[in-house]
């Protein structure tokens, strides 16, 4: 679009006082009004900043009609800003003009609780089961599961469009790994054997630092589970590849054989299927619980801010609506561009098509 402007400024390079300088030009010696601004920011602490140096920039330049209207500007928050302006188009896109809009935080808790409503017994045990194959507890795979919906959300990505993405993430994890050929049962047999002289392999050589005592009750932990056919998680297997030895051991390579056969669990059937069917049930769980979070929502007359945002996006698309953003609306000044979400920058972008002059930083 040819009436965006990019101004390129990282922090520390008096972004503020640019951004300032641009509004109270755009007021003082353009004569656009107040009232045909719009001012998004990243923070509420930022808004306050932009405006309360904008109405000393003016004040200095004595323009006192431009700073007692500086208020009916629109600076503040992409969600703020959303919200002011669903309320000014409500009667148009058939809003209420009074949404009640929850914040992050209560949208976290409404998630959760949409996520332990939609995902079953039987489902939350198996996520459970191999998620602690991985070391992984339930808090941060509902975690996991949150970050997917939030990832689908801030994307405008629909139910079919996070399918594709599970699948393709999928596809991609398996791309990395290695080919699954390790035995899982023959390569047991044989860490058994090995960790079963790595005592006296390290008192041939006097190794009897910490580290070398501390790596020798790690593995004959190691190999008692494994002969007791205990449950050993993935994680364990990693941890006694990475262990450390006394320097002698470590010259004398006397670990070395070892934890590069426990290296090799990557390259077991196992440990490969339990990853994908973790990677596919927390894509699932998100694809679940987004639909009954949606539902609560909707049942209890409830909006969060990415809600806000969809809905400005579906309201712009009104040809009566664009018609009033363009007689009442000039100019849209983004800060903080580089941390815009996909849906963010749908949605300005939707907008420079609506104003005269876009600025951008």
């Amino acid at each position: 679009m040819k009436n965006i402007r990019l101004i390129s400024a990282g922090a520390g390079t008096g972004k503020t006082f640019t951004l300032t300088g641009e509004l109270s030009k755009k007021l003082s010696v353009e004569g656009y009004q107040p009232s045909q601004i719009i001012a998004t920011t990243f923070t509420k602490a930022a808004a306050g900043e932009l405006k309360s140096r904008t109405r000393e920039k003016l004040l200095e330049e004595n323009k006192l009609e431009q700073t007692a209207q500086l208020e009916q500007a629109l600076i503040g928050t992409v969600n703020s800003i959303s919200h002011q302006l669903l309320s000014l188009f409500s009667f148009e896109s058939g809003l209420s003009p009074k949404l009640t809009v929850i914040d992050d935080e209560e949208k976290d808790v409404l998630f959760q609780e949409s996520l332990s409503q939609a995902v079953d017994v039987r489902t939350w045990n198996k996520i459970d089961e191999l998620a602690l194959r991985f070391s992984v507890w339930r808090n941060e795979s509902k975690l996991v599961i949150k970050l997917i919906s939030d990832f689908a959300r801030n994307n405008a990505m629909d139910k079919k469009a996070l399918e594709a993405s599970r699948d393709d993430s999928i596809s991609s994890l398996k791309k990395l790994l290695p080919k699954a050929s390790e035995d899982e049962d023959k390569a047991q047999i044989k860490i058994q054997q090995l960790i079963k002289g790595l005592r006296t392999a390290t008192l041939s050589i006097a190794d009897t630092t910490g580290d070398t005592i501390k790596a020798l009750k790690e593995f004959d932990d190691f190999r008692y589970r494994l002969l007791h056919r205990m449950y050993i998680p993935w994680a364990d297997w990693a941890d006694c590849a990475k262990q450390k030895c006394g320097a002698k051991s470590a010259t004398a390579g006397i670990f070395d054989e070892v934890q590069e056969l426990m290296k090799k669990h990557i390259r077991f059937p196992g440990f490969q299927n339990d990853l994908v069917e973790y990677i596919t049930l927390c894509f699932d769980a998100a694809i679940t619980s987004m639909d009954a979070y949606d539902k609560m929502k909707k049942e209890r007359g409830l909006v969060d801010f990415v809600d806000q945002e969809s809905l400005l996006m579906q309201a712009l698309d009104e040809k009566p609506i664009q018609k009033r953003f363009r007689e009442q609306f000039k100019i849209l000044f983004v800060d903080e561009f580089q941390d815009t979400s996909p849906l963010q920058l749908s949605l300005f972008l939707k907008i420079s098509s609506l104003v005269e002059k876009v600025i951008w930083v």
